[in-house]
């Protein structure tokens, strides 16, 4: 008491600002003194003696929020998850000593194994995953200070599995330009070990433009946008049930078109990209060589250009290989000799045939079949026919194969006797003889490089010596021009076909021993081409 008249009974109100001295005592020194009052120095806190027992005089503790940092997520047990639940319980006026449990919805208990108070509002519980019953569920969460006083947050935790994603997190591949409009992917997908209906989102970042997230399913489909360069996504799935979510970052790269032009005639291997199925082809066999003259006044026939083929969508093994093979063009014939045939292109079973080469002088010889085109027939005696066309390409069996052939020109075994123009892709060659000589078939346009290139020409039939007739203009695509007589002004050889488009060589002139090269030869044929874009 603060004054005298307290002493003297004379006032029974405390006073003053300093509060009442109550004795001190320890645990064990307590009397059992009915009605004593007496503040405890282990407990820090006052109790009293009823008479059968001490009781501590406190203010319960109460529970705000709590939360799993392991075993689970926010307020998820996972019930596949092994070990021990760690539960951080905030609130207000935690005591050293304190209990914890957690009361299922039909009265089980499960008591905490260690229970950490590190402050007066924070105290961390740790339980079994093991003790956890999903039939029980929600979860109850008590904390009891020492003085038996406790704090409660009802229907807190909830007991469930957490999805599984079946795919690593990462990359889920690439898509190719030539299949942005079939991409198709379910490898964002996880499993639930409760059955539970699962959701998906995309939760963080963005999926390439053009695709979308199934929200049942987590398939990824749609037709991606194109881009100028390979572009990388990175985007994070949620695969959330009624309970528990878990998440999983993914990314998927969209690639720029690619095209690839193998060139160098000869063989190869192509290493077919991890991710990609299919490409989109296209081939020119060799070209063949052109025919030489009789020897004499009679000019030789033009060339055959190689086989034209395109394939739209070719399969493909990702990240296998493919063996190919660039066609060589066949050189021209010396005088009195054929033009040699071009070699095949081929990627895979993918064939493009090599050009037929064109007849020698005089009549009476017929041009070889061939890819593109088929020889022309030679000048001179009683006429010669063309080479044929019917296979540019042998593809048995292959879906989604265009290609283009034609036969070559033949000679009409009228003097002055000139050769016959090979054949073309996009046309066959002319006749020769009458002094006409016949020029070499057009050639076709292919777009697969990004721009309009004519392919495949047949070459020109050679002039004739005594008439002084020029050679024929080889066809679009490269196609040799046929050599010309030696009274004409200009170069009289025949030339041979453009490199890298499969363009049959031009005949040679007759009545040329003196000109550069063989006498009167036949110009080479062009190397074939494949070109490869995904």
């Amino acid at each position: 008491m603060s004054n005298l008249d307290d002493f003297k009974n004379k006032n029974t109100k405390f006073s003053g600002s300093e509060g009442e001295k109550i004795s001190v005592w320890t645990t064990a020194q307590r009397v059992d003194l009915t009605g004593s009052l007496r503040f405890n120095s282990n407990t820090n806190l006052l109790e009293y003696y009823t008479g059968t027992d001490w009781k501590a005089i406190d203010t319960p503790p109460s529970i705000t929020s709590a939360s799993l940092t392991a075993g689970g997520t926010g307020q998820v047990i996972d019930s596949a998850a092994s070990g021990n639940i760690s539960v951080t319980i905030t609130g207000t006026l935690f005591s050293d000593g304190a209990t914890v449990k957690f009361t299922g919805n039909e009265g089980t208990v499960v008591s905490a194994t260690s229970v950490t108070v590190n402050s007066s509002v924070e105290a961390v519980a740790v339980a079994a995953v093991s003790s956890f019953d999903n039939a029980k569920e929600p979860y109850d969460i008590q904390i009891t200070n020492p003085s038996g006083l406790s704090g409660l947050i009802e229907d807190y935790f909830t007991i469930d599995s957490t999805p599984v994603f079946t795919t690593a997190a990462g990359s889920l591949g690439g898509i190719f330009d030539g299949a942005r409009s079939s991409y198709s992917i379910s490898s964002a997908a996880a499993t639930d070990s409760d059955g539970d209906t699962i959701t998906y989102s995309i939760s963080a970042g963005a999926l390439p433009g053009g695709l979308s997230l199934n929200t049942s399913t987590a398939a990824i489909t749609g037709t991606a946008s194109a881009v100028g360069t390979n572009t990388t996504y990175t985007f994070t799935v949620s695969a959330a049930t009624t309970d528990a979510t878990t998440t999983r970052e993914f990314s998927i790269t969209v690639y720029a078109p690619t095209t690839t032009q193998l060139t160098s005639a000869g063989t190869g291997t192509f290493n077919v990209p991890v991710g990609l199925a299919a490409v989109e082809l296209f081939l020119v066999g060799g070209g063949a060589g052109g025919g030489g003259n009789n020897g004499g006044s009679d000019g030789g026939a033009g060339a055959g250009a190689g086989g034209w083929v395109s394939v739209s969508s070719y399969s493909v093994t990702p990240g296998g290989s493919v063996s190919y093979q660039v066609g060589a063009g066949g050189p021209g014939g010396a005088a009195s000799n054929y033009g040699t045939n071009g070699t095949p292109s081929y990627f895979g079973p993918v064939t493009a045939n090599g050009g037929g080469g064109g007849a020698h002088g005089p009549g009476n010889r017929n041009g070889n079949p061939g890819g593109s085109g088929g020889g022309g027939g030679g000048g001179g005696g009683s006429g010669s026919s063309a080479g044929s066309a019917t296979q540019p390409g042998a593809n048995p069996g292959i879906p989604n194969v265009t290609q283009y052939g034609n036969s070559g020109g033949s000679n009409n075994n009228q003097p002055p006797y000139t050769g016959g123009g090979g054949g073309g892709a996009g046309g066959g060659g002319a006749a020769g003889g009458g002094g006409a000589t016949g020029s070499g078939g057009s050639g076709r346009s292919s777009s697969i490089t990004g721009s309009p290139i004519t392919y495949a020409g047949g070459g020109g039939g050679g002039g004739a010596g005594p008439s002084s007739t020029n050679g024929a203009n080889g066809g679009s695509g490269g196609g040799g021009h046929g050599g010309r007589s030696p009274s004409n002004p200009g170069t009289p050889a025949a030339t041979s076909g453009s490199g890298n488009r499969g363009s049959g060589g031009g005949g040679g002139a007759g009545s040329a021993p003196s000109w550069p090269g063989p006498p009167g030869a036949g110009g080479n044929g062009g190397s074939g081409i494949i070109v490869v874009k995904y």
